[in-house]
């Protein structure tokens, strides 16, 4: 699939920025000290030395964000950023090892689907009118998709299960992006999460499945041993379904870096 027919979602912004990476990352990805899951190219691990490295990260996609941004040390880089007028944002940093792959492991070899859904895997078959429909879907509920080709695994090596009703409708999404390169430190540690079930399917145990079937897929095919995400300190059920699965506290948070005259009031994701 062409640079130029990528699919890229959410909002005006989320759009432009996943763009800029598309075509940012094929100048970037032999560096180790960036990372790239299909919605921006970042900078993980960041201190105050790295804080113009995000500032032209931000300018040039509109927006970025750092993973395994020490707890200690994060508002002395907010507080540098916001005076070179970028606002920020952050999550929980909730990370898993060969724990939460065992637990996910028993999950998936003991649940058994609702009647009437179907799993579909998202690959290079997979329509682009079917990836709308699952953006839209993951949208409504707050989150936003990756670019198509990252998930399709064409950019980055990933995995992306969708459950279908009977109607071919989507209902609950979630996956995984080995988004850091070799010679980063965190290699062998996959990015994941994108959970997302429609409101009248919530209750059936679908994201604590699919959230397990990525993890135990991503450590199959790819090698992962330790799985991480952000989720919101107040997000009450998100919290305790990656508790559920193995991810927790490290001493460290996830942190936005955005453009407000590209983005206003617009969150990067849920």
């Amino acid at each position: 699939m062409a640079a130029d027919t990528a699919e890229f979602f959410g909002t005006l912004p989320q759009q432009e920025m996943q763009r800029i990476a598309n075509a940012l990352w094929p100048l970037l990805k032999g560096d180790p000290r960036y990372a790239y899951e299909g919605r921006f190219v970042g900078l993980d691990r960041p201190d105050l030395a790295g804080v113009e490295v995000l500032a032209a990260l931000a300018g040039t996609q509109g927006g970025t964000a750092s993973f395994f941004v020490d707890a200690g040390g994060e508002n002395p880089i907010t507080s540098a950023l916001q005076a070179r007028g970028y606002t920020t944002d952050r999550w929980d940093h909730l990370m898993a090892g060969e724990a939460g792959i065992a637990i996910s492991r028993d999950i998936v070899d003991h649940y058994s689907l609702p009647t009437g859904l179907k799993l579909h895997e998202v690959g290079r078959a997979t329509t682009e009118a079917q990836m709308q429909s699952f953006a839209e879907m993951a949208l409504s509920c707050g989150v936003l998709l990756p670019a198509g080709r990252a998930l399709r695994g064409e950019t980055r090596n990933s995995v992306f299960y969708v459950l279908l009703d009977a109607t071919g409708e989507p209902v609950s999404c979630s996956g995984a992006v080995l988004r850091n390169q070799p010679g980063s430190p965190f290699a062998d540690a996959s990015w994941w999460g994108m959970l997302a079930t429609r409101e009248d399917m919530r209750g059936r145990g679908l994201s604590l499945y699919l959230g397990a079937l990525a993890m135990v897929t991503m450590a199959d095919r790819f090698g992962a041993r330790r799985f991480y995400t952000g989720v919101r300190t107040d997000n009450a059920v998100s919290q305790k379904l990656c508790r559920r699965l193995g991810l927790g506290d490290h001493g460290l948070t996830v942190m936005a870096v955005l453009d407000p005259a590209r983005f206003g009031n617009t969150k990067m994701t849920r």
